[in-house]
């Protein structure tokens, strides 16, 4: 399997995690959306598949997201042998999550870097989920806060713009997220068992 074309692997993946052709349509959370072929990549012997999907409806609170799908050769296809179709969630108006990236700086296995934000009434929050793509299944961190601004005019912390950036990079150890604005500060977050948690509370308001 792995001799063919990429594209031909992915297409077959795609064919295998959605049960056909097209761009299928999935019942996630009484919610529905339509997926299509991201990325396809290799740990070890097994097969993952990036699939993003968008949310038929298109709220401003309505979310799409990137489906994730272990699978292993079988035949002349795969076979899929775990399913996520939405752990990784994207932003409103049922837009699938746009920013995203594969990076081997954090954790033993491959690690999907999401950024995305809100904004609601003039507050802006948001943050990057790092999710591990171990070979058994994948493990999302908590969400790391690295954007905020309020212009409001509403709260003690109106006018207030925070950014964070994650420096510092021990590889299965720990970062840092240097925060710059309105505050200057820095915190850290640590490998604890399969997650990266922070150490103590984060001053990083949200909205």
């Amino acid at each position: 399997m792995r001799s063919l074309p990429m594209g031909e692997q992915r297409a077959r993946a795609f064919q295998a995690a959605f049960s056909g052709e097209g761009s299928p349509v999935v019942e996630v959370d009484d919610q529905r959306l339509r997926y299509s072929p991201g990325r396809l990549v290799w740990i070890g012997d097994r097969a993952v598949l990036l699939s993003p999907g968008k949310n038929l409806d298109k709220c401003h609170a309505c979310a799409g997201a990137l489906a994730i799908h272990y699978l292993e050769p079988s035949g002349d296809g795969f076979r899929v042998t775990g399913s996520w179709p939405a752990l990784v969630q994207g932003s409103g108006y049922g837009d699938p999550p746009s920013d995203w990236s594969l990076s081997d700086r954090f954790a033993e296995y491959p690690v999907l870097i999401e950024e995305g934000g809100y904004t609601a009434q003039g507050c802006t929050s948001g943050g990057v989920t790092l999710t591990e793509l171990k070979p058994e299944r994948p493990v999302q961190s908590a969400l790391i806060r690295t954007i905020y601004s309020n212009q409001s005019g509403f709260g003690a912390d109106n006018g207030t713009e925070i950014d964070g950036e994650i420096v510092n990079i021990q590889k299965g150890v720990s970062f840092d997220v240097a925060y710059s604005g309105s505050r200057a500060f820095t915190e850290t977050w640590v490998r604890w068992g399969d997650t990266f948690e922070p150490r103590g509370e984060t001053r990083m308001p949200q909205c």
